[in-house]
């Protein structure tokens, strides 16, 4: 005898197993791992949203270009200035922004529970073009990178204009 089930019973075998699934899951996050778990993401939600207001502080120091920010392994946040007057700048000029970005960085993150694994900020001066319709050109003219426990105020640095 041939058993070939019909579609109805392998529709109901797929559901089974999804709600196998769901309930498996359900019952770890109620367990031990719950805690990390939620802690994982409540930390990475809270630092998502503080990266945004980062860079909103960043794009509103900006007279011309735009900004880009990330983090990379919870120790580095990175702030590139992309297609800003200062590509053509001094060398110094770019280090005295680069200076002023990271303090505001720092400043921001400054005692907040998310950041405390950062160890470093880094900001980069880009320059970025699309040519021909599917070609990126990238070009990095500088990159600061400064320890966030080493980070002061420090007059001479501080309103630097972006």
């Amino acid at each position: 005898m041939d058993f070939t089930p019909t579609i109805s019973q392998t529709r109901f075998c797929k559901h089974l197993t999804c709600i196998t699934l769901t309930v498996i899951l359900f019952f770890l996050m109620l367990t031990g791992c719950s805690e990390n778990f939620s802690s994982s993401v409540g930390k990475f939600t809270n630092q998502v949203g503080g990266l945004f207001a980062i860079k909103k502080l960043v794009d509103q120091q900006l007279t011309e270009g735009e900004s880009g920010i990330h983090i990379q392994n919870g120790r580095t946040i990175t702030i590139s200035l992309v297609n800003t007057a200062y590509n053509e700048d001094t060398f110094e000029n770019r280090k005295s922004l680069a200076i002023n970005t990271a303090q505001l960085v720092s400043d921001h993150i400054n005692y907040k529970p998310e950041y405390k694994s950062v160890h470093d900020i880094v900001v980069t001066f880009v320059r970025h073009e699309k040519k021909f319709l599917i070609v990126d050109y990238t070009q990095t003219f500088d990159i600061f990178s400064f320890e966030v426990s080493e980070l002061k105020q420090d007059s001479s640095t501080r309103g630097v204009k972006i």
